[in-house]
């Protein structure tokens, strides 16, 4: 899910500020974008001074002292219970990777999310990691105590590469509702192409995690094992090792995302690294990473997209110009981890001030 990276190792010193404890999230040794960034972020913090780290459960018990707290979205619950009972010298700094208000199919009266409204405005800072949460966090009036760190990718350099048929594309997301997957498979099975003179040649990879949903991610392999068409054409290659997306990358000359909300889009960030035009559906951050109509399109729905993806499938011309723009649009990265990481502690230092 987001590219691994080389954090530098620079000696230059970073901002003093005071005990610094990053709570890192309970299943951390899994596979997604929010935890890759994590460890990127906690190694470059800790190449230029001493972090604690924290479970979360430790973080929920009384013996917590003073000090700055990284807190994931993901322990929004603890959090709770640490901003009750908080002291003078505790700073507590939300990372803001998803938050329950941004899930397109939950209630704003699902229990997650009052809790949101009830803590949000109690923490002392905020980590957006994306422009989307950045652009959100201010609408919620936290500008002035946001900091925007997006992930950083690792300075490679690749081949120019030439379009070739057949379509052969890549989707990298974990098997879950918000991720639309089976909307989009129900789409291209809907939109398939019938009779001798509507052949199609293409290839689709689907990679990503079946377990944070089981039923769901049951119910896209049954879809695509059920219909001819699917089952031909498309492979859910479920988990791979992180070092291996990568391979997959540099094979596809396509990427997808039905996903109906990205707070930042690691896999399409790396789409991007990658030279890879993309045909996305927008929610989130997902645009920040197409330039419509240049280096790929934004649909409104993963039904949408699967109909564009055959349009695109059976026009190479247009398949050709979006492929050689995202390879002449591959982004220049200007920053490692450890100057978002020094960043990061400047501001805090800042913000602690009297």
């Amino acid at each position: 899910m987001g590219s691994k990276t080389n954090s530098d190792t620079s000696s230059a010193s970073f901002p003093v500020v005071s005990t610094l404890v990053f709570v890192i999230p309970d299943g951390s040794e899994e596979i997604s974008g929010g935890n890759l960034y994590n460890a990127e972020l906690l190694a470059a913090l800790e190449s230029g001074s001493a972090v604690q780290r924290m479970t979360p459960s430790d973080f929920a018990s009384r013996r917590v002292g003073k000090g700055t707290y990284l807190i994931d979205t993901l322990n929004l619950d603890v959090a709770k219970e640490a901003l009750a009972r908080r002291r003078v010298g505790q700073r507590f700094v939300l990372l803001v990777h998803h938050l329950p208000s941004f899930e397109p199919d939950l209630s704003e009266n699902h229990a997650s999310c009052l809790l949101e409204r009830e803590i949000l405005g109690a923490f002392d800072g905020y980590i957006a990691t994306g422009e989307f949460t950045r652009a959100w966090l201010a609408e919620q009036g936290f500008a002035k105590r946001t900091i925007l760190v997006e992930p950083v990718m690792a300075k490679k350099t690749f081949a120019a590469r030439e379009f070739a048929r057949p379509t052969r594309a890549v989707m990298v997301c974990n098997l879950i509702p918000r991720k639309g997957v089976l909307a989009f498979l129900d789409g291209l099975a809907e939109k398939a192409p019938s009779g001798p003179d509507h052949a199609v040649s293409f290839s689709l990879d689907i990679i990503g995690r079946t377990d944070l949903d089981s039923a769901y991610a049951r119910e896209c392999a049954h879809r695509l094992s059920s219909d001819k068409f699917l089952s031909r054409y498309v492979r859910l290659l479920g988990p791979l090792p992180h070092s291996a997306v990568d391979g997959h990358y540099e094979r596809a000359n396509l990427f997808l995302s039905a996903s109906r909300m990205e707070t930042f889009g690691i896999s399409l960030q790396e789409a991007r690294f990658h030279g890879l035009p993309i045909l996305a559906v927008g929610g989130g951050n997902s645009g920040q990473h197409v330039r419509s109509e240049v280096t790929g399109e934004i649909h409104e729905t993963p039904r949408a997209l699967a109909g564009a993806f055959l349009r695109l499938v059976q026009t190479p011309r247009v398949h050709a110009s979006y492929f050689h723009a995202a390879q002449r649009n591959r982004p220049a990265e200007t920053e490692t981890w450890n100057d978002a990481a020094r960043r990061l502690r400047k501001t805090l230092a800042t913000w602690e001030a009297p």
